[in-house]
């Protein structure tokens, strides 16, 4: 197998790799590049996660990779939201097993051999209001405040709570991280957020978490 290429994989710094960072290994040539692919998946050294992207399998070492990151290479612009975003902050118990997030193209599915991604269409007007980027020793990625989430949430399925009440009940939200958290957050997505829909129901939940606050 062509030494270059295996230096090259060997040495990448993330766990996955595109077929583009491949190309110059290959001087563009796409026929090489793809039987040396091919040959590669057969022998355990890459596996494919979508066409053109691929989860790195070094000699010896148990693989890591983290699934918010390798959502933003198999689609993006996007960031993780809804309930993926959620869980992550500890606003509702239950571990998520589809890694959502939202994306200002169309809306896309992928089922993958180490997981299923959901990618959403939300307005890129208020794209990047209240996403934050999380950097750890091995991984990089875009994710939601929770009331970002929350407002993608109803933006995405069309939610129209009642109250507060109904948002905690349904979504099986912890109240206190909901009452504990930053007002101006709120108070920002009733202001800024693309959809009036959304910006009148978060206007009425300020107004509740307010009333909570005064009266505690």
């Amino acid at each position: 197998m062509n030494t270059v290429f295996l230096e090259l994989v060997y040495t990448w710094p993330k766990p996955y790799i595109r077929d583009q960072d491949l190309a110059t290994v290959f001087f563009m040539n796409d026929g090489r590049r793809y039987d040396t692919v091919k040959y590669a998946i057969k022998k355990g050294i890459l596996s494919q996660i979508k066409r053109g992207l691929y989860l790195i399998h070094l000699p010896h070492q148990k693989i890591y990779y983290d699934h918010f990151e390798i959502a933003q290479a198999i689609h993006g612009p996007s960031y993780i939201s809804l309930e993926s975003a959620l869980s992550y902050h500890g606003w509702i118990p239950e571990k998520v097993s589809t890694c959502t997030s939202v994306t200002a193209k169309r809306a896309k599915e992928f089922m993958t051999d180490i997981g299923n991604f959901t990618y959403l269409h939300v307005p890129i007007t208020s794209f990047m209001l209240q996403v934050q980027r999380v950097e750890t020793n091995n991984a990089t990625y875009l994710i939601a405040e929770p009331w970002k989430a929350i407002a993608d949430h109803v933006y995405t399925h069309k939610r129209s709570w009642k109250s507060l009440a109904n948002l905690i009940s349904d979504m099986r939200i912890d109240e206190d991280s909901l009452l504990e958290s930053k007002l101006t957050q709120l108070e920002e997505i009733s202001i800024h957020y693309a959809s009036m829909k959304v910006r009148c129901l978060f206007a009425k939940f300020y107004k509740e978490v307010l009333h909570e606050h005064k009266s505690h």
